[in-house]
């Protein structure tokens, strides 16, 4: 079920850095209504959370590129709502 997934997330995304800076930038935003230090928090847990189902039960890869994107999407959110 989690490769159907994979497959499915690469097809509808074929660059997988712009999915995962768009789910960090929509999630921070939200949970940022709410508070911000529990933003900051489930945002780098969901990130590294996301990579890690990639290593461990879809069996690629650990990209740091990835983890990097999401967290410039989180900065990105961050500095939109403080404006």
């Amino acid at each position: 079920m989690w490769k159907l997934i994979s497959n499915i997330k690469d097809w509808v995304v074929a660059d997988n850095k712009g999915l995962h800076f768009a789910l960090a930038y929509i999630w921070f935003d939200i949970i940022y209504l709410l508070n911000i230090p529990t933003a900051f928090i489930s945002t780098i847990f969901f990130i590294v959370l996301m990579e890690i189902i990639d290593k461990k039960k879809i069996k690629t890869k650990f990209s740091l590129i990835d983890v990097v994107s999401g967290i410039i999407g989180m900065i990105l959110s961050y500095v939109i709502n403080t404006i």
